[in-house]
């Protein structure tokens, strides 16, 4: 059982590092198995409806790192367009290892980010914005900064959409069955 006292020591993010590598290998799946499209909430800058609804596309690019959950840490990280479909990225998902990093290709509407995410902290990296609109050089530093907002805000909400998967009774029933049929298929060579 966990007391109290344990729960309010437990602040070394790296404790909790596992939600985001089960984020980003949630995601990959996701994109495979369902075209990559997603729909959020929220009230965000950019593309979003009167409701507060918008469509984001995600892509897996060229770089994606796995790791394994065990003491060892041992990792395998893939530098090739496509990564994400190569044998060596097949073969670690099939031995266990989760991603620990990857180069995501994010649009919504007419605006594209290209970025690493890192799973364990979520933190963005090498990110390429759309380029910035406005006419006056503080237009598109406003511009830019809105970018970088509204990236943050997608990716809060794919995240925040794991987190809804995740903590759903039907999870482990349904969810991780699910993933580990589409880990077992990706393991036969296409």
């Amino acid at each position: 059982m966990v007391t109290a006292t344990r729960i309010s020591t437990r602040r070394d993010p790296r404790a909790r590092a596992f939600l985001g590598r089960e984020f980003l290998t949630w995601l990959w799946y996701r994109c495979e198995s369902s075209g990559g499209t997603f729909t959020l909430t929220g009230t965000g800058p950019g593309n979003a409806t009167p409701g507060g609804l918008r469509e984001v596309g995600v892509l897996f690019n060229d770089y994606v790192a796995l790791v394994s959950a065990d003491e060892t840490g041992e990792r395998n990280i893939v530098r090739r367009a496509s990564a994400h479909r190569s044998p060596e990225a097949r073969t670690a998902l099939l031995v266990g290892k989760t991603v620990e990093a990857a180069r995501l290709e994010i649009a919504c509407g007419e605006r594209e980010w290209s970025a690493v995410i890192a799973g364990d902290t979520l933190d963005v990296r090498s990110a390429k914005y759309p380029a910035p609109r406005g006419e006056t050089a503080d237009d598109r530093e406003l511009d830019r900064l809105a970018a970088l907002e509204e990236l943050s805000d997608i990716i809060d909400g794919l995240y925040a959409l794991f987190l809804a998967a995740r903590l759903d009774a039907a999870w482990d029933s349904e969810e991780v069955p699910a993933i580990a049929r589409w880990i077992r298929s990706r393991a036969i060579p296409a």
